[in-house]
């Protein structure tokens, strides 16, 4: 990795801080208080050392094999992070070129491992306890093939890993000399099955692939996928299989059929056709054709040539549909006129599957506030949004039937009553990288400024003009200025002034002149105006989206619009005749306004992106089940709020607990740390027979524990955790667990969790406290959007903005540095104050606990600029070091995207955690961990990386934009819709600059006035009841002209409503009962007709719960045009609810029995 000095300072000042960090925490660990006395979170070397300490926690014989040199040999042959050194090492290891592991199956597994643990960077535990076993097993003609099977926890490596781990299995399996997986027709249609099984009756995920293509899979993919049973459903067909061990639902297997290959296809097919011959990979060539089966199957139905004048090059996909919920909008159907036009380039928040549009649309809909998920037609599944107000605005019309483009907050906000349609979402800015990282063919980009721009500088180069290029970066040329530079260079027509002409007709076009020519000339005031009389021609100005006043029936064009004037070759009653008769029979609308006008005019927006709304944004405190404020058991004397409070009126807690004995004075605790002499105690095990405590791992011919259960008395525990901590009076409630889950029932001491009480704050699994904030990309930003002051920044080192000028005032551009992030901070949940308080309590616990010097010293917001913080992702096992540099009101967590990459996340949806460094190094303790598969090792930061290297993170951010401008071939080559691998001239990349310097200042293309022009949180979360919700998004579909309304209210039913119904149904039908007093859980009600301890039983499952969508259900039917199949399957479930409950009794007004 290549630094400017700059960075490097910049690297080193977080080194020391964290050595500082881990050497103070290192000094409270070695007092005992703690289950090691050690900090247990190791710092990372590099990834090959991840890789070989990974793997060497299930095969100890790989640590210092020379795996990790092997891994670095091959890096420096093809680069890090490339999915060849995980071929090349996973077959190395399986050939046996670093141990012997016995079976050809054990040399397999290990093999396939270690290509997954490299797949995935070395942080996510996919490797361990997302593949079960490896199996050699036999086809029915005799051959041997590769069997492998995946468990729950393969999700965590995500969807391109989980799929390319298949090609290393087969890359493992040529190795072994191993035949093909040949499945028989009945196993093919178990995997049919048993997909569908699990999707409609486990976890509903984001692809959901037809029979068709299943079947494609299974008969190409030649390894075995399969996994053990994960979930308690059997399959609904095709049990008792010979080669299947199992009748229930494998979930491993169903997440590598759903997540992974046929909704990571497109991105393998990419991979594979890098190097097929040098790597034997041409039996995936497969893939070509079912990625062309995937996209005709899933294609819009009903595509107008209108709506789509591409459509036999592009077929629209509506895919990005097939999980509609109640309440969460869809703002535009796939590739529909008016939806958001496709802009390529790349804003200060963009990036990493993070992309922008214009703030005024964020204000209309409202939906959409930063950090909302948004699902996607193209190009990849999902993205967040931030606001860029330097591209095209949303176009509306009135209630008085004017038009008008929507350019700021104050604008919607005086407008948004009278709004009846919105007739243009505005742009949407996905840079191109987006299009590389899911290999997504090209799509035509809207004719935008900097095009115009691009072309006007290739028209006046060499040549002596007046023309300049500079002058209209920020302000477009007058209206005569423009037609006159496009007849006098050549060039088209600026944007400005050009409107969506391809979305007409020629007739309709012919009738746009008619009524032109009827217009009147006013220029009064000096502004050329065209007065038009109201016509039923207003409807194909809305098509253009051409500004226009209405006022008593009077239309009036000036400004911009009257580009459409000038356009139709400024019709009136002596040219009318001619420019319409000039229409050549065979013409398009295109050739036929560039006729009309004389000048060159481009298609102003051939792609429209279809979008609809997903998961809310999100800045939360992180919250186990039960709010616990410490990892210590309450037993059943906690009651049902589990509070230690209430277990210390009865002075006792009855749980399973550790026991030490003290070396010098021999007294038993259930704490490290003896309570007479302040010796470190010994870890003793229970003997499960006798009860005795020994040494040895076996007594009495069976293994002992680390732990037993007993009585405790907790009085005089607490009351000496509360005197050391300091603390006078007492909470009323002091929340601990049931019991806790560790391999040895590990607890920690009182005190933590008694000062947790004093702040208000809470424990996660491993004894740390985090919040919970959703990802959003971050390259450049202004101080005043950070409410930090310049002094405070250049305090940390921002001493110049990203054009090298020195920092002097708030709304200066700078670079975010790769390790920075903008920690939330609003009314709702101020992550600031969490953190101070977390902060607070860690002091305390220095100088109370451990008898140390405070860390933090932190009294106000600006105080936390500049220290540092943990970033963990879920299902993973490696954090990353990162520094606050500011607040943002939104409900994100703003981060380079490097940085988001080295927590193996992108910004498409995804939420990570954030946890204070000294809080991990103190309170983190492995044996917190829960002792089931994936709770051993997920989300836990068993390894920091302490300095990130651009290149061993995620190879997503590989694909990130890093130029200022696009070259001018980029956007021809757009309009041919061309792959990739067709580009000529390609828009840089930081893989082009990843050896390099550079790849730490990189640039963007969009500039916008402030991050936080929109709204800080959507209107699905402020709405309370789900019929407002709903009603708040049919009533949004009615006015997007690129929604159809029926659709949408048909798909809520459908895909949210129904399913609701017959779920609860079904659970109605299954469900437990729960006492109200001990919360204890009963399959059948017992015979006494109450719980044991007397409590009264209740059903957990309500009548309300399914009855809850039946009203919503009927109104939308009767609102809206629903087809008769829906219809009926509605009447018919709700007979069965009502059979099951008996008929809902109507509420009567007294009216109705009123004498006649």
């Amino acid at each position: 990795m290549q630094t400017d000095a700059e960075t490097q300072k910049y690297f080193d000042s977080i080194q020391a801080e964290v050595e500082k960090a881990y050497s103070i925490a290192g000094v409270a660990r070695k007092k005992g208080r703690d289950p090691e006395t050690t900090v247990e979170i190791l710092l990372a070397e590099d990834l090959a050392a991840r890789v070989e300490g990974l793997i060497s926690t299930f095969f100890p014989t790989l640590f210092g094999s020379g795996l990790k040199e092997g891994i670095r040999v091959l890096e420096e042959q093809y680069g890090k992070n490339d999915e060849r050194v995980a071929l090349l090492i996973g077959r190395d290891v399986a050939i046996g070129k670093y141990g012997d592991f016995g079976s050809r199956e054990k040399f397999a597994e290990v093999g396939l491992r270690t290509a997954v643990a490299y797949l995935t960077l070395g942080v996510v535990t996919a490797p361990l306890e997302g593949i079960s076993a490896v199996k050699i097993k036999k086809n029915d003609d005799g051959t041997d093939y590769l069997a492998v099977y995946y468990a729950g926890p393969i999700r965590s490596a995500g969807g391109t890993a989980s799929a390319i781990s298949v090609l290393a299995a087969d890359f493992i399996r040529k190795a072994l000399k191993l035949d093909a997986y040949k499945p028989s027709e009945i196993e093919v249609n178990r995997y049919f099955a048993e997909v569908e099984d699990y999707y409609n009756r486990v976890a509903a995920k984001q692809y959901h692939p037809t029979k068709e293509e299943m079947t494609v899979i299974v008969k190409n993919v030649p390894v075995e996928i399969t996994g053990d049973p994960t979930e308690e459903l059997e399959v609904s067909n095709y049990k008792d299989l010979p080669r299947v061990e199992t009748n229930k639902i494998r979930g491993g297997m169903c997440l590598i059929l759903l997540d992974g290959i046929p909704l990571k296809a497109e991105k393998v097919l990419g991979r594979v056709k890098k190097y097929p011959d040098d790597y034997d990979l041409k039996n995936w060539f497969w893939l070509a054709d079912f990625v062309k089966l995937k996209n005709s199957i899933h294609a819009a139905k009903k595509v107008e040539l209108k709506d789509n004048p591409n459509a036999a090059k592009y077929t629209p996909k509506d895919t990005y549909l097939s999980k509609v919920l109640a309440g969460r909008p869809i703002f535009s159907h796939p590739s529909k006129r008016g939806g958001f036009r496709l802009r390529y380039g790349r804003s200060r928040t963009g990036g990493l599957a993070a992309t922008s549009i214009h703030s005024a649309a964020m204000w209309l809909t409202e939906f959409i506030a930063v950090g909302t998920q948004i699902a996607t037609e193209f190009p990849g599944k999902a993205t967040v949004c931030a606001p860029c107000d330097t591209i095209e605005p949303p176009v509306v019309k009135l209630r008085s039937g004017s038009i008008l483009e929507l350019k700021t907050h104050k604008e919607v906000r005086e407008n948004k009553s009278n709004v009846v349609s919105i007739l243009s979402m505005g742009d949407v800015l996905v840079p191109y990288g987006e299009f590389v990282s899911n290999n997504h063919m090209l799509m035509p980009s809207a004719y935008c400024e900097e095009w115009w721009l691009l072309e006007l500088k290739k028209a006046v180069d060499g040549k002596t003009t007046t023309y300049s290029p500079d002058n209209y970066i920020s302000k477009p040329p007058t209206l005569d200025e423009a037609f006159k530079m496009s007849r006098e260079l050549d060039i088209p027509l600026h944007p400005e002034y050009n409107f969506f002409w391809h979305d007409i007709t020629v007739d309709e076009l012919k009738e746009l002149i008619l009524w032109f020519s009827t217009g009147t000339i006013d220029n009064a005031d000096g502004e050329e105006r065209r007065g038009l009389n109201k016509s039923g021609a207003l409807r194909i100005l809305e098509i253009l989206c051409v500004p226009c006043t209405v006022k008593d029936n009077k239309v009036t064009l000036s400004g911009k619009s009257l580009g459409a004037f000038y356009s139709l070759g400024k019709p009136n009653p002596e040219n009318v005749n001619a420019l319409i008769s000039s229409i050549e029979p065979e013409a398009t609308v295109m050739s036929a306004i560039t006729k009309l006008a004389g000048i060159k005019i481009r298609e102003r927006g051939l792609t429209r992106i279809g979008m609809r709304m997903g998961r809310p944004e999100k800045a939360e405190k992180r919250l186990l089940k039960g709010r616990p404020q410490i990892l210590f058991p309450c037993g059943t004397e906690g009651g049902k709020m589990r509070n230690l409070i209430e277990a210390y009126s009865a002075d006792k807690v009855t749980a399973e607990f550790p026991v030490f004995r003290c070396p010098s004075c021999s007294t038993e605790s259930i704490f490290p740390l003896c309570p007479k002499c302040n010796s470190r105690g010994k870890a003793m095990n229970v003997c499960q027979s006798c009860n005795a405590l020994v040494d040895a791992k076996m007594h009495c011919n069976q293994p002992t524990k680390k732990y037993r259960k007993r009585t405790i008395k907790l009085k005089e525990l607490l009351d000496s955790a509360f005197k050391n901590a300091a603390i006078v009076e007492r909470p009323k409630l002091f929340k601990g667990v049931r019991g806790v889950s560790g391999p040895e029932r590990s607890i920690e001491c009182l005190e933590k969790g008694v000062l947790r009480t004093k702040y208000e704050l809470y424990v996660n699994k491993d004894g740390t406290t985090r919040y919970d904030a959703s990802d959003i990309s971050m390259t450049h930003f202004k101080p005043s959007e950070l409410n930090v002051s310049v002094e405070r920044l250049k305090s940390i080192g921002y001493e110049n903005d990203y054009l090298g000028n020195a920092l002097a005032n708030e709304n200066q551009v700078l670079e975010l540095k790769v390790q920075d992030i903008v920690i939330s901070d609003n009314d709702e949940f101020s992550s600031v104050n969490y953190m101070i308080n977390v902060s607070k309590f860690i002091d305390d616990l220095l100088v109370k606990v451990y008898g140390t010097e405070p860390y933090y010293n932190i009294n106000s917001k600006e105080d936390l600029v500049g220290r540092l913080v943990v970033g963990l992702a879920p299902h993973t096992s490696a954090g990353i070091v990162g520094r606050i540099v500011g607040f943002t009101p939104s409900k994100v967590c703003y981060a380079h995207p490097f940085w988001h990459a080295g927590k193996r996340r992108n910004c498409d949806g995804d939420e990570d955690s954030i946890m204070l460094l000294m809080d991990a190094l103190l309170n983190f303790s492995r044996k917190f961990l829960p002792d089931t598969r994936g709770g051993r090792t997920m989300d836990a930061p068993l390894v920091l990386t302490s300095k990130l290297n651009p290149e061993e993170v995620d190879d997503e951010a590989w694909k990130v934009d890093v130029s200022s401008s696009y070259p001018l071939e980029f956007y021809e080559a757009t309009m041919g819709y061309k792959t990739i691998s067709e580009l000529t001239k390609k828009p840089r990349l930081v893989a082009d600059v990843i050896k390099t310097p550079e790849v730490f200042h990189i640039k963007f293309t969009h500039d916008t006035t402030s991050v936080n022009d929109a709204p800080i949180r959507t209107k699905y979360v402020e709405l309370g009841s789900m019929k407002d919700k709903v009603s708040a998004q049919l009533s949004l579909a009615e006015k997007i002209v690129a929604v159809n309304k029926d659709s949408v209210a048909e798909a809520v039913i459908s895909k949210h409503f129904l399913r609701d119904i017959k779920g609860n149904l079904r659970t109605f039908s299954e469900q437990k009962v729960r006492c109200s007093q001990c919360n204890a859980k009963y399959r059948r009600v017992p015979l006494i007709g109450k719980c044991y301890c007397g409590g009264k039983l209740m059903l957990s499952v309500s009548e309300g719960a399914i009855r809850k969508y039946i009203e919503p259900t009927k109104h939308i039917i009767e609102k809206y045009k629903i087809s008769p199949y829906l219809f009926q399957q509605f009447s018919l479930l709700e007979k069965d609810v009502d059979s099951l409950f008996g008929k809902k009794a109507r509420q009567l007004g007294l009216g109705k029995f009123e004498a006649k």
